[in-house]
């Protein structure tokens, strides 16, 4: 027998081959563990900056309710105990609206019967010509931008209103915390597994329900 040149070529190519096989398969063992740690690390810190985020905004959003929102809500249970208050008082003149409310109920029904029939748009033409009109000119007699009179011609008394039908209710002083820091830790914690990062983007902010436009804006509930 002699010696095999080619033979033992190929087995010193199998034997490489097996060697570097191994060697790949290590190195993608490596990889796969180097990347579970990573996303472990990064999980680990997405969860607890979303717990701190969380956190902090329990905290403020407590604050917030019993030095901002409570006041503000408090004002509208105040409004309707004065109404409350004034029934006797006021009664004369939710009477005296309820009976001029009722006595025009016919005529919107004529208006209606009307339009339905002839689509003529009487009532538009009344609310618009009739009552837009009085309305102008009452302005126009009691606005200081007027004649300045403070004298109604189809509302009731100033006093009257405030007293009966109006409740100045003042803006909330402070919106409600942003939501956009938790919603965006949120998101990281989500997305951490992808290596997700925080979103510039607010998806959801809760505080713009609570927004102070104008702080010298009081709204009146109730018609004048």
């Amino acid at each position: 027998m002699g010696f095999n040149l080619g033979k033992a070529f190929r087995d010193v190519g199998k034997k490489l081959k097996k060697t570097f096989s191994g060697v790949t398969k290590t190195v993608d063992a490596l990889t796969g563990l180097v990347n579970d740690v990573k996303m472990l690390i990064n999980c680990t810190i997405a969860f607890f900056n979303f717990v701190v985020s969380l956190i902090s905004y329990v905290w403020k959003s407590t604050i917030w309710f019993f030095i901002y929102f409570l006041p503000w809500i408090g004002q509208y249970f105040e409004c309707i105990f004065q109404k409350i208050i004034f029934l006797p008082k006021c009664f004369f003149w939710y009477l005296l609206d309820s009976i001029s409310w009722i006595s025009y109920v016919p005529f919107r029904i004529l208006f209606w019967i009307i339009d339905t029939i002839f689509n003529l748009g009487v009532e538009d033409f009344v609310n618009k010509y009739f009552w837009g009109t009085l309305e102008d000119l009452d302005k126009y007699i009691h606005d200081e931008k007027g004649l300045g009179t403070k004298i109604h011609i189809i509302h009731f008394p100033d006093s009257v209103t405030d007293k009966c039908y109006n409740c100045h209710i003042k803006p909330i002083r402070r919106k409600l915390p942003s939501t956009c820091d938790l919603n965006k830790k949120h998101n990281a914690l989500v997305n951490c597994r992808k290596g997700g990062k925080s979103s510039k983007k607010c998806n959801v902010d809760l505080s713009a329900y609570f927004d102070s436009q104008n702080p010298t804006d009081v709204p009146n509930l109730g018609s004048e």
